[in-house]
């Protein structure tokens, strides 16, 4: 039999997929393995058992989901929010104190909504946002952490837009695609100051030119085509001097045809549209103005038109507006109408009671309507001082020249499902009618959004694509990171800050992404793709000058099957971001970009891990705090419970401590009827059964640690080997002559079933075991064809293993 002695001294490529089982030529199948449960994985290589985790505190809901969120004021004050089922609930960590339940009279977020909801905080405030929701703040209101307070946030102002109009009058078509499209009305309705406004009907879309006819026709640029059943050959030909038209066959045209446009194609009146005000006989019909000449035997086309009210234009009132004030801010202005009409076409339509809360931009200036008198006087407050207005009175905008806004976020509008810091600046993004927008505060002034043109204002952006991409997050890296349902995009200032008149924005990858909030790490952004399996981290490349998605699970797609909820990172001990899995397993990823190490691994427990955060040390300490929300079944029923890794557990939802000398440990109600594990002054003792909240050991202890067990498993790949007669040994028969395990500080493990010895004979029974260091001998027993080494500490004691070593015979 040939023989080799060989080594794996690193373990930190994580589980490799199964699809991944024939690359024993790639170079992270040498340093991975087959299966990696309940382990650290270390940069340097190695693995560590993960710790236990300590009970904290029952779920103040314990039939629905709950997430957690951490709270970072200081380097020492830190808390941790509690996100149920209409329900808030702060957990004060450091200084420890008994949690406090935020009061409000506002409806929270469902168990079916909080792990949509994104947050960014700066100071004592920490900032909420839900697409269904208002943007809300939940804010500290005492040094001890003792009272809080979640309101609806009052911008002052907010952004706002100017409301599609829905006209009362019907609109035909000379052509369903093109430029210098002419569009016809079937009455006067349209001002100068509608150039650049966007005509819209479904999908279709137009962007108007120029008005070309009084206030009747329009000639437009079309974004998007109308269907081809908007235009329609008209029958026989067309002549007549005036507004009567006789067709040269009958037209087949009824008087629903009324608003449909005639559309001449040829002769002296080519292009030339008209409106049918009326059908008169089989081959006559009057139309709303004669053509400029008689059209004496013209072909034509039928323009159908589009319904009053059906077709929507984003447009400015028609009337002058008069103000007699231009400042200062705050000052209670008298807003004038010229006429009471919007529109030609209705000229009782003015100031309406509605438009109270409503914003007016005019003059340079933004005023908010604080109070409604008639259909053509209101009061409001000025917002931002009337800078372009008249240096005298009358302070006077023109029709077309000025808007009446609504707030972009609100209940039918919908709210920002996304915010994050950057550059000073509060932005927002992805609400459900501007799914592509994002607006950012003014600098500093973070509950203002007053436009301005300013580089202090606040700034709006609308991203142009080819196709919906409603906006998922935003992550602040060196440039604002933007991650939408179909691609990711990044947005800067340039050379300089971003400000209302300097922003690029620009795609830079097409991955997409879920409603699930980014890590970042160090410069770093990761966030989960759209169909929630994969993994990307979103990084800027110096060689290629733009942001590259390197998937993370490329040689693991396995890792995320149930898709990912959320993620969590802590950059010590280990560097690790955490995600959890739709089965309740805990996924680590081992992540140290400058040392190119990413492994993964997955932690699992008796129940489900249902949400992670992470906090940082408390003073003192050097080990970060990562808190899990856990679903269990005790006693036959279904709990929710706030646990906090510890590392020096090495049991499940179980109690930690010192004590006198004694056997009882209390403080077990939560585990009441469950068999546990029990430790006592580092010795493991048999197990018992909770009963009334407490246990007893058989003699005293002084330090324990009781909970649930758990088990950490490592198995790894077949091995392969390079012999004299070359070719692979996979297949064959293998032995192993001798095997050794180098471990760290390591209690007891078991390789391939057998227990390697953890107990001196000196030791005294009931005595703690010292840990060893070093290399252990395990004695494998048997022949196959795989060799595969399988790793198991099913015991309550600490492992760390370093190598794995042995000489391996291979048969014919």
């Amino acid at each position: 039999m040939a023989k080799a002695r060989i080594i794996q001294n690193s373990f930190n490529a994580g589980e490799i997929s199964p699809l991944m089982f024939g690359r024993l030529d790639f170079p992270r199948y040498q340093n991975g393995v087959e299966t990696l449960e309940n382990w650290f994985l270390q940069t340097q290589g190695g693995v560590t058992r993960r710790w236990g985790t300590q009970y904290i505190a029952d779920a103040k809901v314990q039939s629905s989901a709950v997430r957690l969120i951490p709270f970072e004021f200081s380097s020492e004050v830190f808390c941790l929010i509690e996100l149920g089922h209409l329900y808030i609930r702060i957990h004060r960590i450091n200084p420890s104190a008994a949690a406090v339940d935020v009061s409000t009279s506002l409806t929270l977020y469902s168990a079916s909504e909080i792990f949509e909801v994104q947050y960014a905080q700066s100071a004592d405030v920490i900032y909420l946002t839900h697409g269904s929701h208002p943007v809300r703040k939940l804010s500290r209101l005492l040094p001890d952490s003792s009272s809080w307070s979640i309101k609806d946030v009052v911008f002052t102002p907010g952004p706002s837009y100017e409301k599609e109009q829905y006209p009362a009058v019907t609109l035909a078509p000379a052509a369903i695609s093109g430029s210098g499209v002419k569009f016809r009305a079937g009455d006067n309705y349209f001002l100068a100051g509608d150039v650049d406004k966007v005509i819209q009907i479904g999908d279709s879309r137009a962007v108007i030119q120029s008005v070309v006819a009084g206030e009747i026709e329009i000639t437009a640029d079309i974004l998007d085509a109308w269907t081809s059943s908007y235009i329609v050959a008209g029958l026989g030909t067309i002549s007549g001097a005036g507004v009567g038209i006789t067709t040269s066959v009958n037209h087949g045209l009824t008087a629903a045809n009324v608003g449909d446009a005639v559309v001449s194609t040829s002769g002296a009146t080519s292009g030339q549209i008209r409106v049918i005000a009326s059908v008169t006989g089989l081959n006559t019909l009057n139309v709303d103005a004669a053509f400029s000449a008689d059209p004496a035997g013209a072909s034509w086309n039928r323009g159908v038109h589009m319904a009053a009210v059906a077709w929507s234009l984003s447009g400015s009132p028609s009337s002058v507006i008069t103000s007699d004030k231009v400042g200062p801010v705050n000052a209670i202005a008298t807003l004038t109408l010229g006429t009471a009409g919007w529109r030609n076409v209705d000229a009782t339509q003015g100031w309406d009671v509605s438009d109270v809360g409503k914003y007016v931009k005019a003059m340079g200036g933004l005023l908010r309507i604080s109070a409604w008198t008639s259909t053509t006087v209101v009061t409001a407050e000025i917002l931002r001082p009337l800078s372009s207005a008249p240096t005298t009175a009358p302070y006077e905008s023109l029709a077309g020249t000025w808007t009446l806004e609504e707030d972009a976020w609100s209940a039918s509008a919908g709210y920002p499902a996304a915010v994050n810091f950057f550059e000073q600046r509060l932005w927002f993004a992805g609400t459900t009618s501007k799914v592509q927008t994002i607006w950012g505060s003014a600098i500093a002034d973070y509950e203002n959004f007053a436009a301005g043109t300013y580089a202090i204002d606040s700034v709006e952006y609308t991203v142009s694509t080819n196709d919906l991409s409603p906006i998922r997050w935003l992550s602040s890296a060196r440039v604002l990171l933007i991650g939408a349902s179909g691609r990711e995009f990044r947005a800067s200032g340039g050379a300089g800050a971003i400000s209302p008149t300097n922003i690029d924005i620009r795609v830079e990858t097409s991955y997409g992404s879920p409603k699930r909030r980014p890590v970042q790490i160090g410069h770093t952004t990761i966030f989960v793709q759209r169909a929630g399996r994969k993994v990307r981290e979103l990084e800027y490349s110096f060689e290629s000058d733009n942001y590259k998605g390197t998937d993370l699970t490329v040689v693991a797609p396995h890792i995320s099957e149930g898709g990912i909820s959320e993620l969590s990172y802590s950059p010590e001990p280990y560097s690790i971001m955490y995600a959890i899995r739709g089965d309740g397993q805990i996924l680590a990823l081992t992540y140290e970009k400058a040392q190119e190490v990413f492994g993964w691994g997955r932690w699992i427990t008796d129940g489900s891990f249902e949400s992670v955060a992470v906090l940082p040390p408390i003073p003192g300490s050097d080990e970060y705090q990562i808190y899990v929300i856990v679903s269990r079944t005790i006693g036959g029923a279904t709990v929710r419970y706030i646990e906090k890794f510890h590392s020096s557990m090495h049991t499940d939802c179980g109690v930690y401590g010192t004590m006198a000398p004694g056997t009882v440990v209390t403080g077990l109600a939560h585990l009441n009827g469950e068999t546990v594990t029990m430790k006592g002054d580092g010795a493991l003792f048999p197990a018992a059964v909770v009963a009334a909240g407490q246990v007893a050991f058989p003699s005293n202890i002084t330090t324990y640690d009781v909970g649930l067990p758990y088990v950490s498993t490592l198995v790894t790949h077949k091995p392969e080997i390079t012999t004299q007669a070359g070719g692979t040994v996979q297949g064959k028969p293998k032995k192993w002559n001798s095997l050794y395990v180098r471990v760290l500080d390591t209690v007891g493990l078991e390789v391939n079933g057998t227990q390697l010895g953890t107990r001196d004979p000196a030791d005294l029974l009931g005595a703690a075991c010292a840990p060893e260091t070093g290399d252990l001998r395990a004695d494998v027993m048997g022949i196959d064809s795989d060799a595969r080494i399988t790793i198991v500490q099913n015991l309550p004691f600490p492992a760390t293993v370093l190598a794995i070593i042995g000489e391996l015979a291979v048969g014919d």
